[in-house]
């Protein structure tokens, strides 16, 4: 998992550095070559460009045109190390990984976990499962205490029911002695659905969302298997 990220990572960077390179000395050269035709166009017949000039002149553009040459062969090679990025990360479809997101996604029987870590400043804590609308379907009361703390939602919902099958988002917030609520990060564990390739990036859909793959922080068996 580290070598794709870090792959990954390498690769849009690489990718970036080499459209603003290849931008930048595309633009050089166009001018270079409309002011040398200007020059060439507008030149003294009984005074023509020295020769050895001349000469600097053309050998500067040889060397913006190899440089443009460089940096389309360079985006070759990243759009080539991206791929790759791509074919190794599909093993990570249908598995279950887990990612800093406040995303889950219900099946309907099977309980979604996800963590959390209270501040050591907080008294009271609020947790909440909220639908695609915002609206909250569960709500209850997490421990105050500072620490870790390993949950899950069972579907259930706050009339008694179970919610439908469907994609969910947490919202954990610490309340301070002195009132100011604070949202908590959430760790989730769900499967990869999806693999899509975002500005040279690889980012994997957990629960609907994107997540980068360099944030995955752990990779277990393929969702539904032991």
């Amino acid at each position: 998992m580290t070598t794709v990220s870090s792959a990954g990572a390498a690769a849009t960077t690489a990718g970036q550095v080499a459209k603003a390179a290849s931008s930048s000395v595309a633009g050089d050269l166009q001018s270079f070559m409309k002011l040398l035709v200007t020059q060439l166009q507008n030149q003294d017949p009984s005074a023509p460009v020295d020769s050895t000039q001349f000469v600097t002149q053309l050998a500067m553009f040889a060397q913006a045109e190899q440089a443009v040459n460089a940096n389309n062969k360079l985006d070759t090679i990243v759009g080539m190390v991206q791929g790759q990025v791509l074919s190794t990360a599909s093993s990570f479809l249908g598995r279950t990984v887990v990612v800093p997101s406040d995303a889950v996604a219900f099946d309907g029987h099977t309980p979604v976990r996800f963590s959390y870590t209270v501040p050591g400043d907080a008294s009271s804590v609020t947790v909440q499962v909220l639908d695609a609308s915002g609206r909250a379907v569960r709500t209850v009361t997490g421990a105050a205490a500072a620490g870790d703390y390993d949950d899950a939602w069972d579907g259930t919902t706050d009339a008694g029911g179970t919610a439908p099958a469907g994609n969910y988002t947490l919202k954990v917030t610490a309340t301070a002695a002195d009132g100011t609520p604070r949202t908590l990060d959430t760790t989730v564990s769900g499967r990869v659905d999806e693999l899509r390739l975002v500005n040279g990036a690889v980012m994997a859909v957990v629960a609907g969302k994107e997540i980068g793959i360099d944030r995955i922080t752990s990779v277990g068996p393929t969702a539904g298997t032991s």
